[in-house]
């Protein structure tokens, strides 16, 4: 395992090449993608590499959930600025999170996936590199209603 290697990137530029990486699955997982990101955000100091395993871990995420429960959905992405960090949230409209298990989704070796697939070290390690970045990642979620994953990155001052 590498450490990080930081250096000034355009979260919007990491969301879409995360996105372009999954343009297929999405496409034939029959799952709309709606971007809403912000022009001409500050940059963070961070890994491409490493955040755009998380961004895609969450993005493989919502689409497992949203095509085995709906056999697809909608998958919304937003980048805003807020004060002192950017804020990337992904929202989907798949089956939602039950509530004894969203405290644990950051937990290694969690999965609700069973024995096919998903080794649940995903959201964990996640966990840990957003951490490392100085940054914070949570999730919102009603069962019924999709989930709403939200990662926050500091901005560097004076940049």
């Amino acid at each position: 395992h590498r450490g990080p290697k930081k250096q000034y990137a355009d979260i919007n530029d990491i969301v879409e090449k995360a996105l372009e990486l999954r343009a297929y699955e999405l496409k034939t997982g029959n799952i709309k993608v709606i971007t809403e990101l912000t022009r001409n955000l500050p940059q963070v100091v961070a890994d491409f590499h490493q955040i755009q395993e998380i961004f895609l871990n969450i993005i493989l995420n919502a689409e497992q959930a949203m095509t085995s429960a709906n056999g697809g959905g909608k998958l919304s992405i937003k980048t805003q600025q807020m004060q002192g960090y950017i804020r990337i949230s992904f929202t989907d409209n798949g089956p939602g999170i039950p509530a004894e298990h969203l405290d644990k989704v950051f937990d290694p070796f969690f999965t609700t996936r069973g024995e096919r697939g998903g080794t649940g070290l995903g959201l964990s390690i996640c966990h840990g590199i957003v951490t490392e970045h100085g940054g914070r990642i949570y999730v919102k979620s009603k069962p019924g209603k999709g989930a709403l994953f939200i990662v926050e990155l500091p901005v560097i001052a004076g940049k």
